[in-house]
């Protein structure tokens, strides 16, 4: 794999130091309202300084399929009951690739970094690994269809954006397609619109039709589309999720599997270099044994030269 600039950069250097935090005092309305201001998708829980939680997009599209009243909405306090504790926390001298074999590995969208007593430095998100992963140096073969989950999500238009946000919490999925009834793809529904949704009118989500609140669809691309290529428009232009429109039934890529799709190029090249590496060992090795055979035989030579000279 070719040693690039990103190689050599820490995620100090693509972090992001303005994070939204609350207090584990705050209540889930305001949890809510915090995320929905934020392009990072999500809010650290801090204590003193410290990480104690994070609450983020997928945690609100959980929250509004419990379907809380107002009052445990409004109740102090409440965000304990929904945050997850901190797992995944590196320091900020970790490296860009490792930061990505890492993420990748675990399947996480947000990267926390931090001291070892908790104490928070900053960010790193899915987005901005894709943006600074340099995956153009990966000599990707892949296409976006080889990385496209085999069936979407979907949610007719006229069904409430509580039987779409209940159809994701089921799939486990970032979004649902939105159909016309007829098979045609007008919309999407994603885990923005529900933060959104919930944080302005919480009491429609059980009536509301998902229509008049999904986003546009997103943008196509075909199948044998190249990986390398909608990395870097998904990356350009923030965008977390892609069509494929030539797939039956339409399926959609997020930016969660093209990260995958990278780290199996990644994991596939670094193979390759240890292969490498390893053959050049058993070269040298081979090299090295050759000439101490070569020198035990002219000092077994030499003895028996110092033998005769000496009977003589």
């Amino acid at each position: 794999m070719v040693q690039t600039a990103n190689d050599m950069r820490a995620i100090r250097d693509i972090m992001h130091t303005d994070v939204p935090a609350l207090s584990p005092s705050a209540s889930l309305a305001d949890a809510v309202k915090s995320l929905d201001g934020t392009d990072m998708a999500c809010v650290l829980i801090l204590k003193s300084g410290r990480i104690v939680g994070i609450f983020t997009e997928f945690d609100a599209v959980r929250l509004a399929a419990a379907g809380l009243g107002e009052d445990e909405m409004q109740k102090p306090g409440g965000i304990a009951s929904l945050m997850r504790a901190p797992t995944f926390v590196m320091p900020q001298d970790t490296g860009v690739r490792h930061a990505f074999h890492e993420m990748a590995t675990r399947s996480v969208r947000h990267l926390l970094v931090a001291d070892a007593q908790m104490h928070l430095h900053g960010i790193v998100t899915l987005h901005d690994l894709l943006v600074h992963i340099g995956h153009e140096q990966f000599e990707l073969q892949q296409t976006i269809g080889t990385v496209a989950p085999r069936q979407a999500v979907v949610v007719e238009g006229d069904e409430t954006v509580a039987a779409g946000i209940r159809r994701m919490v089921f799939h486990g999925s970032s979004y649902a397609l939105v159909s016309d009834g007829d098979g045609n793809i007008i919309g999407i529904l994603t885990e923005s619109e529900v933060t959104h949704l919930l944080a302005s009118r919480p009491e429609d989500i059980g009536s509301v039709a998902v229509r008049s609140v999904m986003a546009a669809v997103p943008p196509s691309l075909a199948a044998d589309t190249a990986l390398a290529q909608a990395a870097t428009r998904m990356a350009s232009q923030r965008m977390r999720h892609l069509l494929i429109p030539d797939s039956r039934p339409p399926v959609v890529v997020a930016e969660a599997d093209i990260m995958r799709g990278l780290h199996a190029e990644y994991l596939f090249r670094l193979n390759e270099e240890l292969e490498s590496k390893e053959r050049e060992l058993r070269g040298i090795n081979q090299s090295l044994e050759q000439k101490v055979q070569q020198r035990v035989q002219e000092l077994e030579e030499l003895n028996l030269q110092l033998s005769k000279e000496v009977a003589e």
